[in-house]
């Protein structure tokens, strides 16, 4: 069977439908396996970029528990609910039932159309390190994990113990050498890496971190 992605977001929990969709823009936002321009109502890149930063916007501003800001975030999470569900069979018909490119994307993958093996989610990637890269850059690298299509990426600039403080940043097929742009010079960043195939998402790296250019 071809693979599929998986959209019932529907079932997301708040503060997990807000992970993957933060996900997934990161992961879209210079993805040359899905080039520009989309086609109609998609648009571009950007276009999903401001269905999600609407969101968040709501997401943050309900924390008060305001009934209008929480009927707020509600409007916002079904317009991106929806933006998410028409872009996803684009991304399957350009991908081509190519496992690693749908993974690129930050969406899961249905699990009753994946190629699985009927193995088990993969373990952490070794020999994890990350170093100082140019201005604002910071490189992280792994060894390749055997049978893996992608490696998803997140930074923390904060304690690397609390959960929370954790933010997804990108889904790579490659762990050789993952260039993390765009840091503020001076910060302490952590990074942290795991490995995702058809059976689902592995174990988090032990948290590395390096001071930033």
């Amino acid at each position: 069977m071809q693979p599929k992605l998986k959209i019932s977001f529907e079932r997301l929990k708040e503060e997990d439908f807000l992970s993957k969709a933060e996900l997934i823009n990161n992961s879209m936002a210079s993805n040359i396996n899905f080039p520009s321009p989309w086609p109609t109502p998609l648009s571009n890149p950007a276009s999903l970029a401001s269905a999600f930063t609407a969101y968040q916007t709501a997401y943050n501003g309900a924390a008060t528990h305001d009934d209008i800001k929480i009927a707020q975030r509600k409007t916002t999470r079904v317009s991106l609910t929806t933006y998410l569900k028409k872009l996803a069979p684009y991304l399957e018909v350009i991908a081509n039932a190519d496992i690693g490119k749908l993974l690129s994307s930050g969406y899961s993958l249905r699990k009753d159309t994946a190629h699985t093996g009927g193995g088990d989610p993969p373990p952490a990637p070794e020999n994890f390190t990350v170093e100082r890269g140019g201005s604002g850059q910071l490189i992280a690298k792994a060894r390749k994990l055997k049978g893996v299509d992608a490696y998803e990426v997140q930074i923390n600039n904060g304690d690397p113990n609390v959960e929370a403080n954790w933010h997804s940043l990108s889904v790579q097929t490659s762990c050789a050498k993952i260039k993390i742009n765009g840091l503020t010079p001076m910060d302490t960043v952590w990074v942290r890496l795991r490995g995702v195939n058809s059976d689902g998402s592995g174990a988090w790296t032990p948290p590395a971190s390096a001071v930033v250019l």
